[in-house]
């Protein structure tokens, strides 16, 4: 990983964190492009999506999540661009629509519903 691609990816992990995901552990963040985790209350107890951070080509980046539901990721159409070369504010403000779609996605799925009496989670 270059040293560009390891800073953006800590302003991405920073700015899920103020959206209440947790940066994951420093070997897992060095060594994979994994960037946080966030766990969901649902009928079938926590269930847990991750986000990913991996090159889209030479100078953008895609940040994804992965979360499984009724047997398949529920997240996989959901992703940002992040262009190279792009200011720090507008990186935030993206990860902040990220993680909106993201909880609105989890909050779709059947055992979220489930658990909140057939309603949306809020």
């Amino acid at each position: 990983m270059n040293n560009q691609y390891k800073a953006r990816k800590k302003i991405v992990a920073e700015q899920m964190e103020v959206n209440g995901w947790t940066a994951v552990d420093s070997v897992s963040f060095g060594c994979t492009s994994a960037v946080a985790s966030k766990k969901y209350r649902t009928a079938v107890g926590f269930k847990q999506a991750i986000a990913y951070l991996n090159p889209a080509d030479s100078s953008e980046l895609r940040l994804a999540a992965d979360y499984q539901s009724e047997g398949r990721n529920i997240l996989s159409a959901s992703a940002l661009l992040i262009p190279g070369g792009i200011e720090d504010s507008s990186v935030h403000a993206g990860v902040n629509q990220f993680c909106n779609a993201v909880d609105a996605a989890v909050a779709e799925s059947y055992a979220a519903r489930l658990h909140n009496g057939g309603r949306s989670c809020p």
